[in-house]
């Protein structure tokens, strides 16, 4: 029997990881987002979303994201209320998983030393100027995507500790390509 292989997606914001992953699930492949995971626990009946109600007062994302990126003791806080329970959930996830890859969209896995768990870490990585207008595209104010990239590991760092870096500074076909000339490495196919 083929021991399920542990793949981690990682990148800073507006990377691409995303779509890597989009990718991945319109193959069938086993996936888990650890930002849903977050969305999940911050709800009135799990006990982290208590948790973080009883702490900050607020539940909701944008609200608290005010809250944490300004302050970066408040900021551990909340991540010391979900991060354990995010690591849990993906755990307990791998072991009902079946086929035989089991891939994790996980923004901050550098940054909180999740990365031994995976047999595999993808970082997909952009220049700073590309991911700054992805992200304006998307919504994100200018100095908010400066005070979330300041929480994140520089590209260049991502690209150094991950098994496999593949660069989105063009288009989706050309970073699906990539992709597919690294997957003998990434698959074990």
């Amino acid at each position: 029997m083929l021991r399920l292989k542990k793949v981690a997606v990682t990148g800073g914001i507006a990377s691409g990881k995303s779509q890597i992953c989009r990718f991945l699930r319109e193959e069938g492949i086993y996936f888990l987002d650890a930002d849903k995971i977050v969305h999940e626990l911050l709800t009135p009946s799990t006990p982290q979303g208590k948790e973080v109600l009883n702490q900050f007062g607020v539940l909701d994302r944008q609200k608290l994201a005010q809250i944490v990126f300004n302050d970066p003791d408040k900021l551990k806080k909340l991540e010391s209320i979900l991060h354990p329970a995010v690591i849990d959930k993906i755990k307990s996830a791998f072991k009902e998983a079946a086929g035989s890859l089991f891939v994790v969209e996980f923004p901050l896995l550098f940054e909180i030393g999740f990365d031994d768990w995976f047999d595999t870490t993808i970082a997909v990585i952009a220049d700073d100027e590309m991911r700054f207008k992805r992200a304006i595209e998307r919504g994100m104010s200018g100095d908010d995507f400066k005070k979330r990239t300041s929480r994140l590991l520089p590209q260049e760092v991502l690209a150094e500790k991950a098994d496999v870096t593949l660069v989105n500074n063009s288009s989706i076909d050309e970073l699906k390509s990539q992709l597919n000339k690294k997957r003998k490495y990434i698959f074990n196919e």
